[in-house]
């Protein structure tokens, strides 16, 4: 895994992301060997660090342990924005 990233910035625009998780799709497209997350394990008193391409792994992992289909809720429902929730 790399820790030092001095790359330039990688802006993905609206127009190729068109959603949250085409936006997650395309920076595992961009750099699956970058670090996407980093966490402090207390255990072991280190960092630690994924990178998209594990991260991409994982969340594979989930949905395929998870099948039913996530939909948005209504966004006229009072005091709440658009929310993703599980099919009933």
């Amino acid at each position: 895994m790399q820790d030092n990233q001095n790359d330039s910035t990688d802006i993905i625009a609206v127009e190729i992301a068109k959603t949250l998780d085409g936006l997650f799709a395309e920076r595992v497209r961009r750099s699956p060997e970058k670090i996407a997350y980093r966490y402090f394990n207390p255990v072991d008193e280190q960092w630690c660090s994924y990178t998209w391409e594990q991260m991409n792994l994982l969340i594979a992992r989930w949905q395929a342990a998870n099948p039913q289909p996530i939909r948005r809720a209504d966004s006229r429902m009072p005091h709440r924005r658009q929310a993703q929730v599980r099919a009933v």
